[in-house]
């Protein structure tokens, strides 16, 4: 029921102007989230033997 609610919402949010301004941006905070953690991870493995 939740998921079926979201997927409505969800349909309608992308017929407004907004979306794409809105999905680009949290696209690029996910993506610079993700390199922060590849690199968190990378000097854990150097630092921490």
């Amino acid at each position: 029921m939740a998921l079926a609610t979201i997927l409505i919402v969800m349909g309608f949010w992308r017929r407004t102007r907004s979306f794409w301004t809105l999905a680009y941006s949290a696209n690029v905070a996910m993506m610079c989230a993700g390199f922060v953690l590849f690199g968190y991870q990378l000097v854990g493995l150097v630092v921490v033997p």
